[in-house]
């Protein structure tokens, strides 16, 4: 993949990762979170569409991670939106 076509991509994540992180406190995060979900499983579809299967790969096996943030929120547990790998 090209750098400019990774850097577009990260954007686009990170786009849709802070989007979620500015409405952790909103009441219907739930909902938040599973629009999230699909945005984040079209890109997957999309990459996996242009040949970047490594990339679908790497989301399809991480996504639950990648918004635990929002899910342990509900939960009423903080943690960063950008670290969470545990």
């Amino acid at each position: 993949m090209e750098l400019s076509v990774r850097k577009k991509c990260v954007n686009e994540v990170k786009g849709i990762l802070l989007r979620l992180k500015n409405s952790l406190d909103k009441p219907d995060l739930k909902s938040r979170i599973i629009k999230a979900e699909k945005v984040l499983n079209e890109f997957v579809e999309e990459m996996e569409e242009k040949g970047f299967w490594r990339v679908s790969r790497f989301f399809k096996r991480r996504m639950k991670n990648i918004l635990l943030f929002a899910y342990r929120e509900l939960e009423g547990i903080n943690i960063p939106w950008h670290n969470n790998w545990r």
